[in-house]
């Protein structure tokens, strides 16, 4: 029996941790779409929303794809990229057999490991060895791959022999061949420039550039040029600098005036195109030649941004307002290992083994008794059933001695994976993620042929979500529509004009960018006034414009019409009791006493928007200045948001990011320092009509370092310390309620005013009245207001000095004038009589 009960508590124990692992992959996988109809070419608008049930393996991808075009992140990279913050566990590693050769049968899409064992000291100079595909289960090995250091993307890739190109032409993004276009002349001057466009490129290995160009002149000599593709780097504006390292080919030479479309193939030798690079049509330093034409587009759109640049040495300008005429095809390939080739001929990218090691090895934990000694985990995987065979490792490193040294062993190894358990500081239980497709998986777009066609999202461990896209071809439309298309440019124009400057920056934060929408609409009205009155055919002319109306038709639904600012709240905010401090920031009561260096000024507006297919909403703009009556430093400052106003930090549009704490929502904004009077705002906007209640959302500080002493503080110095408070010192701490405003809320407020001033005149009717000005709401902020200037001329302010501290703390001109005339009057009248 005891036996019987052992084996019954070791089978719940296994149990136990089979769940565990089964649960660590659950996943909540929501996929929408903006729309479901596109025009071909373009990026897909929409989000993908992920809802974590318990922590996940870090290696875990997400892959969106659309026919032939995938996209695939890991999620740590990515949650990284959108600054989440996540952290994981350590993966625990054991050391198998060591071995010259490896083999590996794989199943349809089975992963395995190996290792690479290097002192930890050391750096990796040059890293190769051959892969061999062979027939496992009647297949070879389809498109293999192997992540080194388990980055969690494949630093070498093969994709098979090159069968040809692609039918599909890839363009830099607005390059229009059936535009208007002119020749760029190119005398001998321009030899060793580089005129180029601005392309993104799927993953691939060969690509076959096209230039369109010819001879300028019948007299002009034949020439050599190069199409050739550069990675670059943006350091500031619109210019570019290329990177060391060109990948090119020879154009043709050719002798006619008549400008054509010329090929070449380009091939990366050491790894695989994908990104964005400069695809170039070079003029060869030392080319006798007298001069010739590159076809260039010439803008017609008023605004249009190009795609174009020249380049001369490394050094690139944006060409303003030219795209050349510059395309290209991508390869395809066979995808199939059948033979052996080497690690360094189908890297990501030239280096990416040796790099992912010395990243790996950066940071790494040493595994053995002696602490010196790292094993590099790498994945091997592949699409199909097959056999992988590696062999030939060299591995050349330096170790910190400066002694060189050269391995050529592979290990087996056993693993248990890294996981993601935090995010932001909060565990992955139940927390949700919202990924917008357009900001980070723009190199997704529809396919060129009108159909409907499947977007999948898709996680590595086989969780998935699919929606059906149609995209069609624009819509050719009449002369008659081209003008209604103008009238309805002209009527967003006029919507658009109306709109307030004041309110842009606040209209900014929540998406609505005024001036980026009236550039876009004159642009587009530009262009359909040019096609009105174009000579090119009525098909061509119908369908570019039917294209521009398209576009207006969509963006009329997000033009306000009207937009209304009022001001509704000014006040003072300070917690009351350590329950106003969430434990989540920390310790309650300690967090509290730290308020007492800090004021915050509190300022809200209602934000109402009518918008041109007639919808309207609030939002509630709020604004926060903390103010410091101590230096701070290494602070952070806390926004709470109560849960009826947004139910996510995603319903809340921040003009400066936060870092997000809990998704109820609570954030915070980190400041490095703050001295003593100084203030940092911040500000956030929410859909609805809160901006009368703002004053529930609570601002906390934290500081890891609060200055030392008590608060010494005077009244006048525009700061409301503890001791003060409207009544003992209104120049620092009266913010009075501003004029404006259409909350119907003050309304009620002035009506009880009334009344309650009626009944106080019935109560005291036979007392006398207590005189003072009526722009002051009492007789005690009128004496307050007084006794501060009186005191701070007893102790020998001028008058110009307390009228700048008075109109620091918010008192009008109209206050200020009547009470400092008033003290003028009384100090005259002091003056003026005769001595005893």
């Amino acid at each position: 029996m005891d036996l019987i009960n052992r084996l019954i508590t070791v089978l719940i124990f296994f149990t136990l941790i089979a769940s565990a692992v089964s649960a660590s992959e659950v996943i909540d996988l929501n996929f929408t779409l903006a729309k479901i109809t596109y025009a071909p070419n373009v990026t897909l608008d929409g989000t993908i929303k992920l809802t974590f049930n318990n922590q996940i393996k870090a290696d875990e991808t997400i892959t969106l794809k659309v026919k032939k075009l995938s996209q695939t992140y890991n999620l740590f990279d990515l949650f990284q990229t959108m600054n989440l913050k996540p952290t994981k566990t350590q993966p625990v590693l054991t050391e198998g057999t060591s071995h010259s050769s490896l083999i590996f049968n794989l199943a349809n899409k089975e992963t395995k490991e190996f290792g690479l064992r290097l002192p930890k000291d050391s750096i990796v100079d040059n890293a190769d060895f051959n892969i061999t595909g062979q027939q496992y289960s009647g297949s070879f090995p389809f498109r293999p791959t192997i992540d080194v250091g388990e980055e969690g993307y494949a630093d070498f890739e093969y994709m098979g022999s090159l069968q040809g190109y692609s039918s599909i032409y890839y363009y830099a993004d607005g390059l229009d061949e059936s535009a208007s276009s002119e020749n760029t002349i190119i005398g001998a001057s321009q030899q060793g420039y580089s005129y180029c466009e601005r392309v993104s490129i799927q993953k691939t290995k060969h690509i076959r550039a096209f230039v369109k160009y010819g001879l300028a002149t019948a007299s002009s000599l034949p020439f050599a040029s190069r199409a050739s593709i550069y990675k670059f780097d943006t350091p500031s504006g619109n210019e570019l600098y290329l990177q060391s390292g060109v990948a090119y080919c020879n154009l043709p030479n050719v002798t006619s005036i008549t400008t054509d479309w010329q090929s070449c193939v380009i091939e990366e030798p050491s790894g695989l195109f994908e990104g964005e690079y400069l695809l170039c049509f070079n003029v060869i330093s030392g080319t006798p030649i007298s001069s010739y034409n590159l076809v260039s587009e010439s803008r017609v759109k008023a605004g249009d941004d190009s795609s174009g640049y020249i380049c001369v040495s490394d050094s690139c300008a944006k060409d303003t307002p030219n795209d050349y005429f510059i395309k290209f095809q991508i390869g395809t390939y066979d995808s199939a290992l059948k033979t052996t080739v080497p690690a360094s001929n189908w890297t990501t990218f030239p280096t990416a083994i040796a790099l992912a090691i010395n990243n790996y090895l950066s940071d790494c934990v040493p595994y053995d008794s002696t602490a010196t000694q790292c094993m590099v985990p790498s994945k091997i995987a592949a699409n199909s059933s097959g056999s992988l065979i590696l062999d030939n490792l060299y591995l050349k490193y330096t170790k910190s001695s400066g002694s060189s040294q050269i391995s050529n062993i592979f290990y087996d190894i056993e693993i248990t994976p890294s996981y993601i358990n935090t995010i932001s500081s909060k565990n992955i239980t139940n927390y949700t993620i919202t990924i917008p497709l357009a900001l980070y998986f723009k190199n997704i777009t529809t396919p060129f042929a009108e159909d409907i066609y499947s977007a999948e999202v898709s996680l590595s461990t086989g969780v998935s979500a699919a929606l059906e896209i149609s995209v069609t071809a624009p819509s050719t439309i009449s002369n008659a529509e081209i003008v209604d298309a103008i009238k309805k440019a002209e009527e967003l124009e006029y919507a658009l004009d109306s709109i307030p400057t004041s309110s842009y920056e606040m209209l900014k934060i929540i998406d609505l960018d005024i001036l980026a929408m009236k550039s876009e609409i004159q642009s587009q009205k530009a262009s359909l006034q040019s096609l009105s009155s174009s000579t090119i055919n009525d098909s061509l002319k119908g369908s570019q414009a039917g294209v521009i109306a398209k576009s207006l038709d969509e963006l009329y639904v997000k033009v306000p019409k009207t937009v209304a600012v009022s001001s509704v709240l000014s006040s003072l905010y300070r917690p009351r009791s350590s329950s106003e401090v969430p434990s989540v920031i920390d310790d309650p009561e300690t967090v509290f006493t730290y308020q007492n260096a800090v004021n915050v000024l509190v300022n809200s507006k209602r934000l109402s928007i009518t918008m041109m297919d007639g919808s309207s909403e609030n939002y509630a703009y709020i604004i926060k200045a903390v103010k410091s009556l101590k230096e701070l430093k290494n602070a952070k400052v806390y926004e709470i948001i109560p849960k009826e106003f947004a139910s996510s930090a995603s319903e809340v549009f921040f003009s400066e990011k936060p870092e997000i704490v809990e998704d109820d929502p609570i954030v915070y904004w980190s400041i490095v320092s703050l001295a003593k009077g100084q203030a940092y705002t911040f500000s956030y906007i929410i859909k609805g009509d809160y901006a009368g209640d703002a004053m529930s959302a609570r601002t906390i500080i934290v500081s890891s370092d609060i200055g030392s002493g008590e608060l010494t503080t005077t009244c006048g110095d525009g700061i409301c310390a503890l001791d003060e408070d409207e009544s003992s010192c209104p120049a620092d701490c009266f913010y009075a309620p501003p004029v404006k405003g259409s909350n119907f809320i003050w309304l009620y407020l002035l009506l009880g005013l009334i009344i309650v001033a009626l009944i106080v005149a019935a109560v005291f009717l036979f007392k006398k009245k207590e005189e003072f000005p009526s722009m002051f709401k009492t007789a005690l902020e009128y004496k307050h207001l007084k006794g501060y200037v009186l005191d701070m001329r007893s102790k020998k302010h001028t008058f110009e000095e307390i009228k700048k501290k008075l109109a620091s703390a918010r008192w009008t001109e109209k206050h200020i004038n009547i009470i400092i005339a008033e003290v003028q009057r009384e100090e005259k009248s002091l003056n003026s009589k005769p001595k005893e």
